[in-house]
């Protein structure tokens, strides 16, 4: 037997939101390339949203019908985090849940052109669930936390513009803004493209910008 203690796992972390319908067929909607903060303290930083990746995509969907078995997983919807290392899936959670935050439901939902919520509805009354095939749309999602603050007062109104040209952000209701712990998610940032490049050279004007 052995104990796997993520900050140890070497490798990429990402995510998986999908489904497994009432006759076990399984749906992936989005996979998740994570950005994270160094041990020991681990945080999201930002996101890839539905990351393409054939090899990936493959191992994942290998290893979710031996988990699904394992576990009697059906008609439900499913999370999980995992780090991929050589090859192999080294899990670190596994949830019959769907995203952590709203943001990532809503992005799921605009990946799928679905509502997210009522499949989770129609399979808790075992109504039949017909789930749309992901589009190639994908998402960049990067989070602002309490001690980006001072930084992004220092932006001037001309880099606000640009930004709104290519980019939404959100901040969040309720934050202590004088709290002592300063890795606190404040707000986020999301970019979306068709096209990878063109989303790489966005992410890069963000992080000029701001981070």
């Amino acid at each position: 037997k052995k104990i796997l203690i993520e900050q140890y796992i070497p490798g990429i972390e990402y995510a998986v939101e999908g489904w497994i319908d009432n006759k076990k067929e399984i749906y992936i909607g989005a996979i998740s390339k994570k950005n994270r903060s160094k041990p020991p303290k681990l945080f999201d930083i930002s996101l890839i949203i539905n990351y393409q990746n054939s090899a990936l995509l493959k191992a994942i969907k290998n290893y979710l019908i031996v988990l699904s078995k394992i576990l009697r997983l059906f008609n439900t919807v499913f999370h999980l985090e995992f780090k991929f290392y050589k090859n192999r899936i080294y899990l670190i959670d596994c949830s019959v849940r769907g995203a952590g935050y709203s943001v990532y439901s809503e992005i799921l939902s605009k990946i799928i052109k679905q509502n997210t919520d009522q499949i989770l509805i129609d399979m808790f009354f075992n109504k039949p669930v017909k789930i749309n095939k992901s589009s190639r749309e994908i998402f960049f999602l990067k989070f602002i936390y309490l001690k980006n603050l001072e930084k992004l007062k220092k932006i001037n109104k001309q880099k606000v513009e640009k930004l709104k040209t290519f980019c939404k952000i959100k901040f969040y209701r309720g934050i202590n803004k004088n709290s002592k712990n300063r890795n606190v998610r404040f707000g986020h940032i999301l970019l979306s493209s068709f096209d990878r490049n063109l989303l790489n050279k966005e992410i890069k004007v963000l992080n000029n910008l701001i981070f």
